[in-house]
């Protein structure tokens, strides 16, 4: 997610680029987001992350970072692995989706 569609795309192709050798989609689109909704999106990474039994550090920035941590620990507790694996919540302030 970023303000600046051209910004967005150039990220995109650097995503691309980094995973040449998996499969990656990438759809640049303006949006209208309000903050609640950015939350409720990062939450669901979170989420999608723990249950695929990825370990990834988030490097999110402020309350984006905390609620995917806040997905990632909900998803774990569902499924009984609460502290096992958690993200690491430090970071560069860059986005990683």
């Amino acid at each position: 997610m970023r303000r600046d569609e051209d910004e967005a795309r150039r990220l995109a192709g650097q995503y691309m680029v980094a995973v040449a050798d998996g499969f990656l989609r990438c759809r640049v689109q303006p949006v209208q987001l309000t903050l609640a909704q950015i939350k409720a999106i990062c939450f669901r990474w979170g989420q999608e992350d723990a249950r695929s039994g990825a370990s990834v550090p988030n490097t999110l920035p402020g309350v984006y970072g905390d609620e995917y941590r806040r997905g990632y620990e909900a998803a774990r507790q569902a499924s009984g692995t609460a502290t096992r694996g958690a993200p690491n919540a430090t970071g560069p302030s860059e986005e990683t989706r």
